[in-house]
């Protein structure tokens, strides 16, 4: 990233607000290689996370830099194609604050191969949450293989249907195509 765009970010962070901070982190976001701002915004101490409730729309969009990502406890939303097309990101783990997965969120990870899933409450998810996540092979439920069939009927899960991943519930494991 550009000094000049890091000297600007860390003198003037302190000074806006919320909604002054997201529209910051978009407008440069569009400036500069995809991934770049978000490190460097952690490098500064600028966790770009506690600014909202929820994962931006496209926040991490194209991102090659990620391999794990644990999204904190406190956020609440994960918005369209947060994570949509990160190649390299091999794993996620979803909190137990989560409610709403938005749309294509991480459709294109090709080598997603595991989602520790902590978010049994989960109230909505679209549909095409996963799709071309070709690589997908573990699903660690915090919870009953009863309560996994309710969370997949409420918010209509599907998988590409290549793939049938193991789920790893509490009281066992499924292994057929969901």
């Amino acid at each position: 990233m550009n000094a000049r765009i890091q000297e600007y970010i860390e003198h003037y962070i302190d000074l806006i607000d919320d909604n002054q901070f997201l529209e910051l982190y978009t407008k440069i976001n569009l400036l500069t290689e995809v991934g770049v701002l978000t490190a460097t915004l952690m490098h500064c101490g600028i966790d770009i996370l506690a600014h909202t409730e929820g994962v931006m729309p496209e926040g991490f969009l194209y991102n090659t830099l990620i391999t794990k990502f644990e999204i904190p406890n406190e956020i609440t939303n994960i918005e369209r194609c947060a994570f949509a097309r990160c190649q390299n990101l091999k794993e996620i783990i979803l909190p137990k604050s989560l409610k709403y997965i938005g749309p294509r969120v991480f459709e294109g990870c090709i080598n997603l191969q595991t989602i520790d899933w902590r978010a049994i409450n989960l109230e909505s998810c679209d549909r095409m949450t996963f799709n071309k996540c070709y690589s997908l092979s573990k699903i660690i439920f915090a919870s009953t293989m009863g309560s996994w069939w309710a969370l997949k009927d409420r918010c209509q899960l599907k998988f590409p249907s290549s793939v049938v991943p193991e789920i790893e519930c509490t009281d066992g494991i499924i292994n057929e195509r969901i």
